[in-house]
């Protein structure tokens, strides 16, 4: 059988890496016209790296990034609310997430491919089915038919709009900015979550001295994204403290940063005659659950291991890996909600109420993890 991938992203090369290749002829598109490293820190979770391990992909990543030792979560001024200790998860697991530039797992697992047809500066521009085949068409005008077609083409999926055009992302009256720094001399061991009214600024330390930014205010009137990025940066974080004023002073015109609204995506079916989504086509979460690429693998995983088992009854498969995947996504899309309203608060009283629950109330979050890790 021959297999389309749509998408060369963590799920795609993901799923390339897991088919089994003596079952399957499998061709990767993706729309960039080179491999290069693009994107920038990501927290890769040990329900992740279990996965990588069984492929022997992991142990390409051991020893780059940083292992997370703490999670630190303050008011805008740097005053200490919460410190939470990884060092149980780190103890029992190897790694309870593992922070790096997105670039260094794709490159990763790049290197792993093989025997996998890659067409690059491609992407699709309709999809004709029947029982037995799915017919590309492709943006060179040129149609192929395959087996089997997996979108895996991000929170815009070309693949979603094409089987399922009347769903859109869900998007938040939200905007974040990331980018990467140097600015602090020493990166800490752990990363740090500032909390202020309707303002949020997370720090995330990949190596020694280098840190991801991954900050986030409440739509603004009468501003559009991509308008005075780095202008408007440093004007809503000027009164924060901690780190945020060296951070803030390093930034330079010349300063790549990311700006967009914050997006979801949930749709009630994943597929539809022999194509299926996975990754952030199918479920993208909100960022506050940190379990975006994880989630990607295990995505590739549960569906490369249904194929490689069976392919007699694709509608089967597809449904019962649906059903699975969004049981155990359930819980992570609720609790990510709650986190967002409360971390993107725009009242005064209820940040300062949020303050002092993340301050005194009894946090089991630690147990949480360790248990979801059991499970994974």
């Amino acid at each position: 059988m021959n297999i389309l991938i749509i998408g060369g992203g963590i799920a795609g090369v993901s799923l390339a890496n897991f088919l089994d290749k003596e079952k399957f002829a499998v061709t990767l598109i993706e729309q960039a016209k080179e491999w290069k490293p693009v994107g920038y820190v990501i927290g890769l979770w040990y329900n992740g790296i279990k996965i990588l391990q069984k492929h022997q992909i992991y142990e390409a990543l051991a020893g780059k990034g940083v292992v997370n030792a703490y999670q630190q979560t303050t008011n805008k001024t740097g005053n200490t609310l919460r410190k939470t200790s990884f060092e149980k998860l780190n103890q029992k697991f190897g790694v309870g997430v593992q922070f790096m530039h997105r670039a260094t797992l794709h490159e990763a697992l790049l290197s792993k491919m093989q025997n996998v047809t890659v067409k690059l500066n491609t992407n699709i521009t309709a999809l004709l089915q029947n029982k037995e085949k799915v017919e590309v068409t492709f943006s060179d005008n040129s149609t192929t038919q395959f087996d089997i077609v997996v979108g895996a083409d991000g929170v815009n999926s070309k693949t979603r709009q094409l089987i399922y055009p009347e769903t859109a992302p869900i998007v938040h009256e939200v905007e974040f900015f990331s980018f990467l720094t140097d600015a602090i001399a020493t990166a800490p061991e752990g990363n740090i979550e500032m909390f202020g009214i309707g303002k949020f600024f997370g720090i995330y330390p990949y190596s020694k001295t280098a840190c991801g930014v991954y900050c986030a205010i409440n739509r603004q009137p009468n501003t559009t994204l991509k308008q005075a990025v780095l202008e408007r940066v440093k004007e809503n974080f000027k009164d924060f403290g901690g780190h945020i004023p060296a951070i803030l002073a390093k930034l330079t015109p010349e300063t790549s940063i990311v700006n967009d609204y914050v997006k979801e995506v949930e749709i009630p079916i994943w597929h539809q005659g022999r194509v299926v989504l996975i990754g952030d086509a199918a479920h993208a979460l909100l960022p506050t659950t940190g379990q975006g690429v994880a989630a990607a693998i295990e995505d590739a995983s549960n569906l490369a291991c249904s194929l490689n088992e069976n392919t007699s009854d694709l509608n089967s498969i597809f449904q019962e890996f649906t059903a699975k995947r969004k049981a155990k996504l359930k819980d992570i899309r609720k609790q990510s909600r709650f986190v967002h309203a409360l971390m993107m608060s725009k009242s005064a009283i209820l940040a300062s109420i949020r303050n002092l629950a993340v301050r005194f109330s009894p946090s089991n979050s630690i147990k949480k993890l360790e248990t979801f890790f059991d499970q994974a």
